[in-house]
């Protein structure tokens, strides 16, 4: 018994089929009888056959090579980003392509633009903050592939993937009036970026939905950092919440740090919810937070990345969140 890989050969051995024959059925190449393409590709399956993708890039001119471009600031601020380089990063290494990344801070150099144009790379991931750099579009103009990840302005006409926000910031909202808040405030990011939009509108909507009326005031704009959560306590706490969905979970434990510190009970006297998933339970209080899948969404870019490479044209997606209840909102109902 030999621990060596299954190869391309020993597949058409056992299906009595040339190796030509069997590398066309398992890539779906024409000229291949359908009896003959799925006995090849059942047997695959049993024997434990996986292609080569090394082999299969160096046949189609592919680098294997994928660019990830992120803007340079959210790594020094934000784990969001890291999270979501590390989920590309690790999806795409297991469909068997390298990752190139670019801290986007402007145009890149000459010589990064003119390998990226020249298939240096076979395509582009690019964060949805970084969909207005000009020398993306005309890298997407020149036809290379682009996906992005979160959500990109309305006038990008690109395929994206993102994790939902609008449904989301309503269960987050909801969760807080089932915990007995009646006056919850919205911490927000920038209203000009899509996500923050969406994580507003479904606060307003939650409101809606409950029959309670929209306060203006209850809505403090920040712009996604922890020191824009310390410094909205003092509104907060002049506004009298109970109650304060952030739009991120840097913002929210910024919330909860500024609150803690002035001898406020988080959640007895203010509960706090944030958004991402970011913040692990190794820093307590644990963050109830809305947790993106940054797994599924780094798999489906990758997976529509590809699909543009084969040629096809993957619609935008958009993924399911999930409410992850910690130890800052659940509260005695008043």
């Amino acid at each position: 018994m030999t621990d060596r890989p299954t190869t391309l050969a020993d597949l058409a051995r056992v299906c009595g089929v040339s190796s030509a024959t069997a590398s066309r059925a398992i890539n779906g190449k024409p000229g291949v009888r359908p009896e003959v393409r799925e006995r090849v590709r059942r047997v695959a399956e049993s024997i434990g056959f996986v292609p080569n993708r090394s082999a299969q890039h160096l046949a189609s001119g592919r680098s294997s090579l994928i660019g990830v471009v992120f803007p340079s600031d959210g790594l020094r601020s934000d784990p969001y980003a890291a999270a979501m380089i590390d989920a590309i990063g690790r999806a795409a290494a297991k469909a068997g392509f390298g990752t190139l990344l670019h801290l986007e801070a402007g145009a890149p150099p000459e010589q990064v633009f003119a390998m990226l144009q020249r298939s240096g790379s076979d395509g582009l991931i690019v964060s949805a903050l970084a969909a207005s750099a000009m020398w993306i579009s005309e890298l997407a103009a020149a036809g290379v592939p682009v996906v992005y990840v979160g959500r990109p302005s309305p006038d990008v006409d690109l395929p994206f993937v993102t994790a939902e926000s609008f449904s989301a910031s309503i269960r987050a909202t909801e969760h807080l009036f089932e915990q007995g808040c009646r006056t919850v405030a919205c911490l927000t990011g920038p209203l000009d970026r899509p996500d923050a939009r969406d994580r507003y509108d479904g606060f307003v909507e939650a409101h809606r939905l409950a029959g309670l009326p929209i306060d203006d005031s209850l809505v403090v704009v920040g712009d996604f950092t922890a020191a824009a959560g310390v410094a909205a306590v003092e509104e907060l706490l002049r506004l009298g919440v109970d109650g304060v969905v952030a739009a991120n979970d840097l913002m929210a434990r910024g919330v909860v740090s500024g609150l803690v510190q002035r001898g406020v009970a988080v959640p007895g006297e203010i509960a706090v919810v944030g958004y991402d998933g970011t913040v692990g339970a190794e820093f307590p209080p644990v963050l109830t937070t809305v947790r993106q899948p940054f797994d599924a969404i780094g798999e489906r870019a990758v997976a529509m990345l590809i699909a543009i490479l084969d040629g096809e044209a993957p619609g935008s997606e958009v993924l399911a969140a999930e409410l992850v209840v910690g130890d800052t909102s659940v509260r005695a109902r008043r």
